[in-house]
């Protein structure tokens, strides 16, 4: 024993009586005890053990003591682990089902607006829809045009207090003259008007093939009026006068015409509405 420090450090990097104390590798869980060799008895090879020591771990600092583990603390930590793990579990679930809806509506949203981008595209290269917002009147301004999928309950909302709403929209309509009619207005023509205050606007007019030494022969009483993207797809006239009957035929020959619509009576309240051919 006289070879040994009275205080013996494990790890010291030192030898001792041929023994060589090799430094502990750090960040590792060690337990020790103190084996003696009995001399005395050393024919019989008997050997004194002390009990092991607390488990023990070397960092950079120095030695940590690690505590016991108490059976009586598992059951207590266990659980509370547990609901902590269940909880942790709940919530990110949620998150990800909160996620995934907010994806879905952002995806609606952006499909929805990528929609309306094809619709406003599809309507600004609509010569139909360049025409029919280059010649707004007030009216349309304020009754803009109603998508087919909604066109139902608009009627429907009209119809609604003995057709207040409708009334209240078709009093809107301004029943004077609200664009050009100065092809009308000449006076070779005004004679080929059944009434006055119905013109033929000059944006719109259907312009007939002039007929030679005949001034204002290319004039007749009739608007083209848009289908569904495409222009020009019908003519609204009036019924033609004895002096227009000629023109009347005309336009439908030069228009190609296939379908002829009357509609009106040939008399209304006792005056001629429509000449016979």
């Amino acid at each position: 024993m006289d070879v040994l420090p009275k205080i013996f450090i494990l790890g010291d990097n030192k030898k001792y009586h041929g023994y060589y104390n090799r430094p502990l590798p750090i960040l590792q869980q060690f337990r020790c005890f103190v084996l003696a060799d009995l001399q005395d008895h050393e024919s019989h090879g008997t050997y004194a053990a002390s009990p092991f020591s607390d488990t023990f771990v070397v960092n950079l600092s120095g030695v940590t003591r690690q505590a016991q583990e108490d059976p009586e603390m598992l059951w207590v930590v266990g659980p509370v682990l547990a609901v902590i793990i269940i909880i942790i579990t709940v919530i990110a679930i949620l998150l990800f089902k909160s996620k995934q809806e907010r994806k879905h509506t952002s995806s609606a949203k952006d499909e929805h607006m990528l929609e309306m981008k094809d619709a406003l595209m599809a309507r600004i290269a609509d010569p139909v829809e360049t025409r029919r917002l280059k010649c707004q009147t007030i009216g349309m301004r304020e009754h803009p045009p109603i998508p087919i999928c909604d066109l139902a309950d608009h009627v429907e909302r009209l119809k609604d207090n003995d057709g207040l709403l409708l009334l209240q929209e078709f009093q809107t309509i301004d029943p004077g003259q609200q664009l050009t009619w100065e092809h009308s207005n000449l006076d070779i023509n005004k004679s080929k008007n059944r009434y006055a205050n119905v013109i033929a606007y000059d944006h719109s007019r259907v312009i007939l093939k002039l007929v030679d030494g005949v001034p204002g022969s290319d004039y007749i009483n009739g608007n083209y009026i848009d289908g569904y993207r495409k222009q020009n797809a019908y003519i609204a006239t009036q019924g033609p006068l004895p002096e227009t009957i000629w023109d009347f035929w005309r336009m439908v020959w030069d228009q190609r015409t296939y379908a002829i619509v009357m509609m009106t009576r040939l008399e209304e309240k006792s005056r001629v509405s429509l000449q016979q051919t």
